[in-house]
């Protein structure tokens, strides 16, 4: 009667073999998992402010409700922050146009000539006194009702647009991750030799625990 024995050794090797590809991989499903989560949630759950665009001409003047943002670099920008009852939030952009002067240069009126009628005084957006007239025109400004009325129309509209726009970033990570995975899992078998689609070397699979024979 003969037997073939294996060295413990060998048999505690065997059951304790890792396979790094499956944790890899599972680790890289964790992460796409993770990427998703908050994608997603970023998209569902961030604060939409809808955009309402308002022009103010010259000193004097009310803001003045305008289709889009038309602010040049010249012209002065300031924000007005609103939730309206039904709890949309809403950012006001209010543009005070600028003007050339007889001087050539650009600038915003903050105060009409003390003596010359239909004339105004000029100063550029980053001046002490255009800063102080944008400030008070923001301060004393009160959105209409038909304004409020017009952003809690517009709150889907800007939901779906927000979602649509974490698409793209979703999809792009979620393949960078998984180009990242396949370049690394290409270069590690082949170092170790191992055929791609395979968790391990082709010897290796045929190799097996000897086991007693009589």
């Amino acid at each position: 009667m003969r037997y073939r024995l294996t060295h413990e050794s060998d048999q505690r090797q065997q059951a304790m073999r890792i396979n790094i590809f499956e944790g890899a991989r599972r680790i890289a499903l964790l992460f796409g998992g993770v990427i998703a989560v908050g994608i997603t949630g970023f998209a569902v759950f961030d604060t939409v402010y809808v955009p309402i665009h308002y022009v103010v001409s010259g000193p004097g003047s009310s803001p003045v409700r305008a289709s889009i943002q038309a602010c040049g670099q010249n012209d002065g920008l300031e924000y007005v922050y609103k939730t309206t009852p039904k709890g949309t939030e809403i950012r006001a952009a209010i543009c005070f146009r600028a003007y050339k002067g007889e001087n050539g240069e650009w600038g915003i009126p903050y105060r009409r000539h003390e003596t010359e009628k239909g004339m105004w005084w000029l100063a550029p957006s980053y001046s002490s006194a255009v800063s102080s007239h944008m400030r008070s025109v923001k301060e004393a400004f009160e959105i209409p009702q038909s304004d409020l009325d017009y952003a809690d129309s517009r709150y889907w509209s800007e939901r779906w647009q927000k979602i649509r726009e974490a698409a793209p970033w979703l999809g792009g990570s979620l393949l960078a991750l998984w180009v990242t995975t396949f370049v690394v899992g290409w270069i590690v078998r082949g170092f170790a030799g191992i055929p791609m689609g395979k968790d391990t070397r082709e010897e290796d699979e045929r190799r097996r625990v000897p086991t007693a024979k009589h």
